[in-house]
């Protein structure tokens, strides 16, 4: 509709404009034709007939004059008329658009305010699936872990599947019980009235089936755990019995070895200091009952359980703070129970050397004195 009124209003003043070059011409040939009229009539006074014409000529041409004025007046009425209306119409629509643009502007807004949320929570959700990832990477290694350990994990595995088969059995019936539902469902439109009662009998038989699947869940759950619960415990016990079978076989390597060395510490203030801070353990052997002397302000000794690998000590190289603290006699020994680190550099040296003393310092570092 806009662009008809813009195409209308053009038209109209393209036809002013055209009017209005047309009087321009009317005027300038009257003015060349009364110029004329006032040379001749000095010429020629047959002239007069001829002035006559040109002023009903001249009184037409005002006519017409009159009557483009009018036009003209009439047009540039309308023309403004048609402006304003323009001019309404078009700030009408500016105001339209202004309130669109605001309108898009807050959906703009609103929807950045929406992908900056969409994208912490994508944030949230990557930071959460590289945790799960770590999560998993370490599930498998601790399952690969665990796929190498005994018989005996295998055998609760394969009890885990079995109950994981009779599972799925369990449902297999449960979904043979629903498909065997729904066939009763489609006949029960001819055979509702006889039908009924076997409707209820089955439903009774789903409803127990699947108390029956939720108790064997439950079952399977406590088996479950009770199984990851020995299974971790025989873990425990086999990762204990190896590192005695390390700790053992470093021990054969050094009663192997033990003519050519010998084992004593640089001080007996090293020594203390070792046994206080626990680096080793110093045994208190009575009667075939061991017990261990902490030494914190004074010495006291605890029950000590357990299978021991242990360093026999000659009593005239124990402290004679701890000679002592505690009783003597023939039932009574003295041993030492030594870290890994101070067992393993033990075992390198012997490895490298035929013999020679060994010392332990107050850092708990050996060394080969020739």
């Amino acid at each position: 509709m806009l662009k008809r009124r813009n195409e209308q209003g053009d038209g109209e003043i393209e036809i002013l404009n055209a009017d209005i070059m047309r009087f321009i011409a009317i005027i300038a040939l009257l003015l060349m034709i009364s110029f004329a009229i006032l040379v001749s009539q000095k010429k020629d006074n047959n002239s007069k007939q001829l002035n006559s014409e040109l002023i009903e000529n001249n009184q037409q041409l005002t006519k017409e004059n009159q009557q483009i004025k009018a036009r003209l007046e009439y047009l540039q009425s309308q023309n403004k008329q048609h402006n304003k209306e323009k001019w309404q119409t078009l700030q009408s629509q500016n105001q339209a658009i202004k309130a669109d643009l605001q309108q898009s502007e807050q959906q703009n807004q609103q929807l950045n305010q929406i992908n900056q949320k969409i994208k912490a929570q994508v944030q949230q959700l990557q930071a959460q699936n590289k945790q799960l990832k770590k999560g998993s990477e370490q599930s498998q290694k601790w399952l690969s872990k665990l796929s190498l350990k005994t018989k005996e994990n295998r055998q609760l595995k394969y009890r885990l599947q079995q109950s994981i088969q009779d599972q799925n059995k369990v449902t297999e019936k449960i979904q043979s019980l629903q498909n065997q539902l729904d066939q009763v469902t489609q006949t029960l439109s001819t055979k509702e009235k006889a039908m009924t009662v076997k409707m209820q009998y089955l439903q009774s038989q789903l409803n127990q089936t699947k108390q029956k699947k939720n108790r064997l869940q439950a079952v399977l759950v406590t088996q479950r755990q009770n199984l990851q619960h020995q299974l971790d415990q025989k873990n425990q016990q086999l990762a204990a019995k190896e590192q005695q079978k390390s700790q053992q076989t470093v021990v054969k390597t050094v009663k192997k070895q033990q003519k050519g060395f010998s084992l004593s510490f640089t001080t007996d203030q090293a020594f203390q200091q070792l046994v206080k801070q626990q680096k080793i353990e110093l045994i208190y052997q009575k009667n075939k009952l061991n017990y261990q002397v902490l030494d914190q302000n004074t010495p006291r000794l605890i029950k000590k359980t357990g299978d021991l690998i242990v360093y026999k000590l000659a009593t005239e190289t124990v402290p004679k703070r701890y000679k002592q603290a505690f009783t003597q006699g023939s039932n009574i020994t003295w041993s030492v129970v030594l870290p890994p680190n101070i067992v393993k550099s033990i075992q390198n040296i012997m490895e490298l050397n035929q013999g020679g003393a060994l010392e332990i310092d107050k850092n708990g570092h050996c060394r080969l004195i020739q």
